[in-house]
């Protein structure tokens, strides 16, 4: 008993110290729908009952852009699209982020192939938007999507069942 009584005493903890300075870093995830909707086989025929191959959708981009402490603020931004198409023909997005003055920052195609009504083509498209490329894409104010119709097979738009779901979101990086 002596013995531990010793050895307790005596002991040694050395304190752990390291020399490298901790920093830390704040930094906040800012998450925006930018667009959901669902398009059907009537979206693609006009008044007069002709086939409309290219449908465009302006969307004014989320209020946070016109804020100059976030545009100074934004780091990364990660864009997600989740198609699903049940349309028996191909489509293109493409997806353009324009200024003000409609010139073009920023824009990725998302190719979707034809699926059934029964089995569903599902497409999922990533983006992360770093430097360099992130100087101009900080300088959109609106997307636009242009969904094209490709010309393989048009044989399903007299069905209402057939849709072609567009959903995309942002995930903008901002350090404090």
């Amino acid at each position: 008993m002596i013995l531990g009584l010793f050895l307790a005493f005596n002991s040694c903890v050395k304190d752990s110290t390291t020399d490298q300075e901790q920093t830390i870093e704040s930094s906040s995830t800012i998450t925006s729908e930018l667009m959901l909707t669902t398009l059907n086989a009537t979206s693609f025929i006009n008044d007069s009952g002709q086939l409309i191959k290219t449908i465009r959708i302006d969307s004014n981009f989320p209020e946070l852009s016109s804020s100059t402490f976030f545009i100074d603020q934004l780091s990364k931004t990660n864009l997600t699209f989740k198609l699903s198409n049940s349309f028996e023909q191909e489509f293109k997005i493409d997806v353009e982020f324009l200024n003000d003055k409609d010139d073009l920052k920023y824009t990725l195609q998302i190719p979707v192939s034809s699926g059934t009504i029964e089995k569903p083509t599902t497409v999922e498209t990533k983006a992360v938007i770093e430097s360099p490329e992130l100087a101009t894409f900080k300088e959109a104010t609106k997307i636009v999507y242009i969904i094209t119709m490709l010309p393989d097979n048009e044989g399903n738009l007299v069905s209402s069942e057939v849709t072609l779901e567009i959903q995309s979101t942002a995930n903008f990086f901002v350090d404090l």
